[in-house]
């Protein structure tokens, strides 16, 4: 089984990760932690530059978040890049998560999972609209799929470090998900509240696929 925890910077997604890893290994079950920045084709990319160049493993970064002084040239080209290492990025993902729970036999558990990267690239400009729509549709979700509500003031509060209007727009992202999708929405208010929601989530999807393993 596979359980991942999306949601805005601040929602609590890593807090309830550990929690929830915590929670499964007292109940005696495999579990293993995966972020998914860290399987990204970009992720490798960066690695592989800074290798040989710091410098420029710093320019790809700067290009990708610079949202202000993107020429419109320089948008396309990125866009150009970034969507074909997307497809590479869902069957990598896929694959290897897949093979992590199902040959492996263990519990998952995804700090961020792919819907992260698709709002992720389409709040930077690097996901057309079509390729969009079709990951708001068709992409695979994780098992449980645990979507951490709050909304974009109370993010914005927790970490100010942000502009609001950055977690405006992925509040918007993020509940076009909520509503296209059978997400496992938990409001981020309180940590026991919603750790306990999770929990209970997990019990049930839990369940759920041992009676069917039976039948």
């Amino acid at each position: 089984m596979i359980i991942s925890f999306s949601g805005l910077d601040g929602s609590g997604k890593s807090t309830h990760v550990r929690a929830t890893i915590d929670y499964l290994r007292r109940d005696g079950k495999p579990v293993r932690y995966v972020q998914m920045h860290s399987l990204t084709t970009h992720k490798l990319l960066g690695k592989l530059l800074s290798l040989i160049s710091s410098k420029a493993a710093d320019r790809m970064r700067d290009n990708l978040y610079d949202l202000k002084h993107r020429s419109p040239a320089k948008a396309i080209l990125l866009r150009s890049i970034r969507q074909p290492m997307l497809i590479l990025d869902v069957l990598f993902v896929i694959c290897r998560l897949n093979w992590l729970s199902r040959v492996k036999g263990q519990l998952v558990i995804c700090d961020r999972h792919l819907l992260d990267i698709a709002v992720q690239m389409r709040y930077l400009g690097l996901c057309g609209d079509w390729l969009y729509r079709l990951l708001l549709r068709w992409l695979p979700l994780a098992d449980v799929p645990v979507y951490l509500f709050l909304s974009a003031e109370d993010a914005f509060a927790r970490k100010p470090e942000y502009p609001l209007e950055h977690f405006q727009s992925k509040y918007n992202l993020y509940q076009e998900w909520a509503q296209a999708r059978d997400l496992i929405l938990i409001a981020s208010a309180g940590f026991e509240r919603s750790q306990a929601a999770i929990n209970q989530a997990i019990c049930e999807r839990l369940t759920d696929c041992a009676e069917k393993s039976v039948r």
